[in-house]
């Protein structure tokens, strides 16, 4: 997150379902049972530039520009999105000439989003983007670190371990006893945090027992207690070791004279 959004962002609405306000306009989080507009919003704002970015031109394009012309998001799309998370229903996206250039490409246009009168540039977007993506589960940092070699590493380990949305909705709504539909009025954070903490929790009630008489023992480090301060993940935590973990690797084998 950058410093400017930094200054604005209020992480405690999120744990309530409340919106960011950003420029006097607020933006509101979704709901689990928002399938159209969670569909719209992995397609407006997850993808990373640099996944279909073959020119530095279209890496260094503004994501507003970026979005409209290489996602092929449409200016309906955008406008019927933000017409949804902001309760607002004027909202408009206003192209305009660089001085007096004709207008061929959106490389010579200047892009605004206009929601009840209130303007935001091409980079107060960028804003916009990272207040979204924080506020319903994701993070810019999360998305900027996809790296293509490591990217199909990441989607062979995922194939091992398939979970799909339903089954994080059924699965809370079995532990908690609680229809479906009921989950559905969560916000995307909320069900995210709570899915993790739930499995960390079972896995401790499994595993604690068993530790503390004796009959397991961990190989290395220490079970994680159900009471934790939750850290971002990076992208590909599932697949690389840390220097931390290195380390101890690399002492553990050189201890058993492997090396």
């Amino acid at each position: 997150m950058n410093d400017e959004v930094k200054k604005i962002y209020n992480p405690v609405n999120d744990v309530f379902g409340y919106s960011q306000k950003y420029k006097e306009v607020e933006f509101y989080p979704l709901l689990v049972k928002d399938l159209e507009y969670i569909g719209l919003f992995n397609i407006i704002f997850t993808y990373p530039k640099l996944a279909a970015s073959s020119t530095k031109r279209l890496y260094l394009m503004s994501y507003f520009k970026y979005s409209l012309q290489e996602m092929f998001v449409g200016i309906d799309n955008l406008e019927k999105f933000f017409k949804y998370i902001t309760k607002k229903e004027n909202v408009k996206i206003e192209v305009y000439k660089k001085g007096g250039e004709e207008l061929k490409t959106l490389d010579d246009a200047i892009l605004l989003l206009n929601i009840d009168g209130v303007q935001f540039t091409e980079d107060e977007f960028e804003n916009i983007r990272e207040i979204v993506l924080e506020q319903n589960g994701s993070d810019i940092d999360y998305i900027n670190q996809y790296d293509p070699g490591l990217e199909e590493s990441l989607r062979w380990v995922q194939k091992e371990y398939p979970l799909t949305f339903g089954d994080q909705i059924f699965t809370l709504s079995a532990l908690f006893k609680s229809l479906p539909k009921e989950i559905g009025e969560w916000t995307l954070y909320q069900l995210i945090d709570i899915f993790d903490r739930m499995i960390v929790l079972k896995q401790y009630e499994l595993y604690e027992p068993l530790l503390a008489s004796g009959q397991v023992k961990m190989k290395s480090g220490k079970l994680q207690s159900y009471l934790y301060h939750k850290k971002k993940r990076d992208r590909y935590d599932s697949i690389l070791m840390s220097q931390e973990e290195f380390g101890k690797l690399e002492s553990d084998l050189s201890g058993n004279k492997i090396l």
